[in-house]
């Protein structure tokens, strides 16, 4: 007799009820997998053992015939072996027993011939034949098998499902979508990503199943986060080695508990400190024997699903196996996010709460504060490059000039300019260190437009313009900026060697113009402040966009988010630390 799907009462989990479904069946998903599957990497290849990551086994089990679960959403950290444990032998055993339609959704293009690569790989395990190239061939098709393989009552397509025409462009009766969180959320053509996978699956009414996978990413586009909420909500609870009870394993507990270490004297933490303190019974254990309290370990629904069928799951990597990281390891994380007497690191503090908590992050967006950075004066003169003070502050000779120059204003084919052009351009030039650190050189402003000005102080000035064959031009200006010699403390002398242009909604008519004509000037755009924007910690914060060769887009969260914590650093005037 196997006790199916989470609804098991195990022994050593004192005060965890659980209702008792219980079924006769000895052909389960894991245990298939387990006679079937081989891992051919990582940290424990070999053939496929659930007793390494025990937490998969109820997961997986999901897709038996006979099991109600619809939907099954798993929301997780990284580390957790989802794919080799789950998604992988999950599809090879469905071809193997079910055969039927299949999708498998990756989180971008350029996974999807490493996802075909283990998808043969898990398939030749399980003695499972597709349609090979020379045949497809014969048969007048395509001979890549990267995106599509097919069999006698089966294909298995491979895709993303960042390109919402690529949804609505098959039926099928099982899917498998890993990553969920890197795709996009909602268009304005199509509308909602999970709406639309939903309806590819309506022609297998009760059939079905679906299987939504993903490291969460941003609380504000996470699909994966919503998936989870309609489902049952289990967490995957362990008998604690002091008391028996059962518990969940998380960085902290609300009331006390969680990860612990012992500090030093440095901002760092003492070796062999690193643990777990019970919620329980406030004792401490250590991740020694985690395998085998892992084994112990139960699914526990948390809530009454929304919807029929929907069964949800959430781990963090804290309980990944021993033969992954450790607890140390992601207190080294913590400190490197939360380093002694200085602010959090954001972007660090984001990837930890997504890949090793298993939480979707909430950026707090955070503007640069304009006072802190009057406490960054140092002393020197406008338009002089202060090479010396560089030197003396650590940071070495200056290397080059870039400049920023920002459009403003209205122009007459604008809809509220009452056919006006009234323009004005923000520049800052600014000198960059060999150690990256930077001088502001001098900034300023030229044109006519003024924020929140009425219309009668406007009429009776003479007014800029964009338009090239206009007296007033502003764009001269900027070629005079572009064109002076600045010198350095120590003799040197300088030319901007990079400008960029802010082109605000103007870029077709008049901003790309002048950067066409303009070799040092490069067209950029902020992104993030008008839509969402997945800012991954090590995502870059600009990137060339595909509108225009030579234009490049700016992860404006990102870089305000940066900029902020930099200008929160401590600095004492009479230290150059």
């Amino acid at each position: 007799m196997i006790v199916n799907g989470g609804d098991i009462l195990h022994s050593q989990l004192s005060g965890v009820i659980s209702s008792t479904r219980v079924r006769l069946c000895t052909d389960l998903p894991h245990v298939w997998a387990e006679k079937n599957i081989t891992i051919k990497s990582g940290g424990r290849p070999g053939p496929l053992s659930y007793d390494n990551s025990p937490y998969s086994r109820e997961i997986i089990d999901c897709l038996a015939e006979d099991h109600p679960a619809r939907v099954i959403a798993m929301m997780k950290g990284q580390q957790i072996g989802a794919s080799s444990t789950v998604l992988l032998p999950g599809m090879a055993y469905l071809v193997a027993n079910r055969p039927g339609n299949m999708v498998f959704s990756v989180g971008a293009p350029d996974l999807i011939k490493a996802a075909s690569r283990k998808v043969d790989h898990a398939f030749a395990d399980a003695g499972i034949k597709f349609q090979s190239p020379i045949q497809k061939l014969k048969n007048n098709a395509t001979g890549d098998t990267t995106k599509l393989k097919e069999g006698i009552g089966w294909w298995l397509r491979i895709m993303t499902l960042d390109n919402h025409n690529n949804i609505a462009d098959f039926s099928a009766q099982f899917g498998f979508l890993d990553d969920l969180d890197r795709n996009a959320t909602i268009t304005s053509d199509f509308g909602d990503t999970s709406d639309m996978i939903m309806g590819r699956f309506s022609a297998y009414e009760g059939i079905y199943k679906i299987m939504k996978v993903s490291t969460p990413k941003f609380k504000a586009s996470s699909q994966i986060e919503p998936a989870f909420l309609l489902g049952d909500q289990r967490k995957y609870f362990i008998p604690c080695p002091c008391c028996g009870q059962g518990i969940e394993i998380l960085w902290s507990h609300e009331g006390g508990g969680g990860i612990h270490w012992d500090p030093d004297n440095h901002g760092g933490f003492k070796p062999g400190s690193v643990g777990y303190v019970c919620p329980k019974c406030a004792k401490f254990f250590n991740d020694s024997k985690k395998m085998a309290w892992l084994n112990d370990g139960v699914w526990i629904p948390q809530a009454t699903a929304k919807i029929e069928g929907h069964y949800s799951y959430k781990i963090s990597s804290l309980y990944a196996p021993t033969f992954m990281f450790g607890w140390k390891k992601y207190v080294t994380d913590w400190f490197q996010i939360h380093p002694h007497n200085q602010p959090r690191d954001e972007p660090k503090y984001q990837t930890f709460q997504n890949v090793v908590q298993g939480e979707t992050y909430d950026s707090p967006k955070e503007s640069p504060d304009s006072k802190a950075i009057q406490k960054n004066i140092r002393p020197y003169q406008p338009w002089l490059l202060p090479e010396k003070l560089s030197i003396s502050d650590g940071n070495g000779m200056i290397i080059c000039l870039t400049m920023a120059v920002d459009m403003g204003g209205k122009m007459s084919s604008d809809k509220d300019s009452n056919g006006i052009d009234d323009v004005r351009i923000d520049w800052e030039v600014v000198a960059w260190t060999e150690t990256g650190a930077s001088y502001s050189v001098a900034h300023g402003s030229f044109g006519t437009f003024e924020r929140g000005e009425s219309e009668e102080k406007r009429k009776d000035r003479i007014k800029w313009t964009y338009a090239v064959n206009k007296v007033n031009c502003v764009w001269p200006e900027v070629d005079k900026l572009m064109d002076r010699v600045f010198y350095t403390d120590t003799g040197r002398s300088m030319k901007i060697v990079k400008a960029g242009l802010d082109c605000g909604h103007w870029s077709y008519e008049y901003a790309y113009p002048y950067v066409d004509k303009t070799p040092r000037m490069v067209a950029i755009r902020g992104k993030g402040a008008d839509g969402f924007v997945n800012e991954d910690a090590d995502s870059p914060f600009v990137k060339p966009a595909n509108e225009k060769k030579g234009m490049f887009i700016l992860n404006v969260n990102a870089i305000k988010d940066a900029l902020a914590g930099f200008m929160k650093l401590p600095w004492n005037g009479s230290s150059d630390e």
